[in-house]
């Protein structure tokens, strides 16, 4: 992950998913060819590279081909919950 957020291989094609809780997103972006970094303040659900922390700290880190980024669907849900009877 180190030599991917250190930009040392300016082709490589890598996708940041910030916020997720999906290993489902991550393995079709790995089937389409990328390298996956997720990145959250939770651990991990399942394998590959993942970021525990402030996507702030590597979002500058190299140019990224796809960031996909969310709060977690718990904000979401709290966020509108005043929408809905």
């Amino acid at each position: 992950m180190v030599s991917l957020l250190e930009g040392e291989d300016p082709t490589a094609r890598v996708a940041l998913l910030v916020g997720f809780y999906s290993v489902g997103l991550a393995e079709r972006l790995r089937d389409a060819g990328l390298e996956v970094i997720t990145c959250d303040y939770r651990h991990s659900e399942g394998p590959g590279m993942h970021y525990l922390g402030d996507v702030r700290e590597i979002l500058h880190a190299r140019t990224w081909t796809v960031i996909v980024a969310c709060p977690p669907c718990k904000n979401l849900t709290w966020a509108t919950a005043c929408e809905y009877d």
